[in-house]
């Protein structure tokens, strides 16, 4: 009998949290991403990595700098590691607008970018790059809890030569 009530019980846990996460994958989000990236690239060649974030209208995010980091912002983020064999470069961001609260990003297209630059150790076949995006949204009344995603490219690395 107690084993039955525990079951049920269990079972209802679960749906519940299932409807929770639905509704937290809503596509209704103010900010969107994505994630660009060569699926094949040479020896010798660099891999450059776009990540394009998207604000709906009235929503912005924070661009990274200390101003921002001093005043408490979350700032917007990427960052992938380089596998062996490349080192990673600098991430290339775009340069923010001023608001009444600090630098920041509205509208769509923002893109940042890092590249990952090749040595001599990269070997030919399949690599693994591991990174993360991270950002909060915010708004003129309002900020929703600060995000961050992993992300996971499968990158071919091949000796012949690849046309970008």
């Amino acid at each position: 009998m107690i084993k039955g009530i525990v079951k049920i019980m269990m079972a209802v846990l679960i749906l519940l949290y299932l409807s929770t996460t639905v509704v937290a994958q809503s596509s209704d989000r103010s900010v969107t991403y994505s994630v660009e990236a060569p699926k094949e690239v040479a020896v010798g060649q660099n891999i450059d990595i776009s990540v394009t974030f998207n604000m709906k209208t009235g929503w912005h995010i924070y661009a990274p700098n200390r101003a921002n980091e001093a005043k408490g912002y979350i700032v917007s983020t990427i960052g992938f590691k380089a596998p062996e064999g490349m080192t990673a470069d600098e991430i290339q961001i775009p340069t923010p607008s001023n608001s009444i609260t600090g630098q920041v990003y509205k509208g769509s297209g923002v893109v940042m970018k890092q590249s990952l630059m090749s040595t001599k150790g990269l070997t030919p076949g399949k690599h693994k790059i591991k990174g993360t995006v991270t950002y909060q949204a915010c708004n003129i009344d309002y900020c929703e809890p600060p995000q961050s995603f992993p992300v996971i490219l499968r990158i071919n690395v091949v000796e012949k030569h690849v046309e970008k």
